[in-house]
């Protein structure tokens, strides 16, 4: 009977991570209407010459960056659900949230860099030397 209950917690606490992994962001309208497809993107990269292709690349990483700290925020308050209300008892969920956070955090800031990269390349193909 022991073995039964700690199964049945096990998978309980297996759907409760998986759960808690579903990004709800993804079921937003505006996540719907990407900027661009995964497919142009890798073409852009490896073909950006002008101004106009790396600013483009970079409006991409702002908005994924963005996307990725909205999903960011989504685990946190999670985490703060399963503290406060869900399962105080078992602080693993809400580190569980805490960590995918944490790592979609960083992430974002990638993302980010990835844009800045991106204007600087605009600003010297702008103006070759």
């Amino acid at each position: 009977m022991h073995s039964l209950k700690l199964s049945i917690l096990g998978l309980t606490l297996l759907a409760m991570a998986v759960f808690a992994s579903f990004r709800p962001s993804s079921l937003r309208a505006d996540d719907s209407t990407p900027t661009m497809t995964k497919q142009e993107v890798k073409e852009l990269i490896k073909n950006a010459k002008t101004p106009e292709d790396h600013m483009k690349l970079a409006r991409y990483y702002r908005q994924e960056a963005e996307k990725l700290r909205e999903e960011a925020k989504d685990h946190q308050e999670m985490g703060a659900e399963y503290i406060h209300r869900i399962s105080p008892k078992f602080p693993t969920m809400s580190e569980h949230c805490k960590d995918v956070s944490n790592y979609v955090m960083k992430a974002a800031q990638k993302a980010d860099e990835l844009a800045a990269g991106h204007e600087q390349m605009a600003k010297a193909a702008a103006n070759p030397k």
